[in-house]
């Protein structure tokens, strides 16, 4: 369940016709907005029973895009696309944590669905689940952390170059719909130390970490690292 409150025609909080509390999701445009109305014209109306079925047509959108994601995975990935609303995001403002994600952003939403992601040269932490519906690569000097369930579509795969890192803290990474995926692919050079490991790439799997239902979970090329304790590969064509 997403529980929607409502925006004014402006980018603020719009009390009048939608409560805040701590149990909002996301929040999208509910004053003076356009409706069917009788006779083939329009109307301008306004209440969250406006705010709640714009919200019902981007889950709609994104499930065309990706009919894979669970109700769980929808949810997230509106609010981790909803942006800040400029009257509710800074401690000590009246709706401040009432508003839940903030306002909703169909076009960011959508893109989020996708399932694409640029190449990864920095430090980032995957806390949610997600769908990959791409290859992904992490390149030298990126490492990925991944803590939450990440479901990847066909046979799509993560690729560490030498002097990227991935990470499961924890995490799964799964197939997203029938067919199993690809796998990771761990790169390295043959002839450099693997000390220090910035000469190779590596994948870390830690804290009850699984590999599942993939065609090949890791595959070590030219002296690439890997490091697990108790065999997180689960269901998968070949583990290693």
């Amino acid at each position: 369940m997403i529980v929607v409150s409502g925006l004014a025609p402006g980018p603020l909080f719009e009390p009048a016709d939608a409560p805040g509390n701590q149990y909002i999701d996301i929040c999208a445009p509910s004053r003076d907005v356009y409706r069917t109305g009788w006779d083939n014209n329009t109307a301008l109306s306004s209440g969250t029973s406006l705010a709640a079925p714009i919200v019902s047509g981007v889950v709609s959108q994104i499930l065309s895009i990706n009919s894979c994601l669970s109700s769980a995975e929808v949810e997230n990935i509106i609010k981790i696309t909803g942006k800040p609303i400029p009257d509710a995001d800074e401690p000590g403002e009246t709706f401040y944590g009432k508003v839940g994600a903030g306002r909703i952003d169909v076009l960011d939403a959508l893109k989020f669905a996708a399932g694409q992601y640029d190449p990864i040269t920095s430090s980032v932490t995957w806390d949610k689940p997600l769908m990959l519906n791409g290859n992904l690569v992490i390149n030298s000097e990126g490492t990925l952390t991944l803590t939450s369930t990440l479901r990847v579509n066909g046979n799509y795969k993560i690729t560490v170059n030498p002097g990227g890192k991935l990470i499961v803290d924890g995490g799964k990474i799964t197939k997203a719909c029938q067919n199993s995926w690809g796998g990771i692919e761990v790169w390295g050079y043959t002839n450099p130390s693997q000390s220090p490991a910035t000469n190779q790439g590596v994948v870390e799997l830690k804290n009850g970490a699984s590999i599942e239902y993939a065609v090949n979970a890791v595959s070590v090329q030219n002296g690439g690292i890997v490091q697990a304790s108790n065999p997180p590969f689960l269901n998968n064509r070949r583990s290693i």
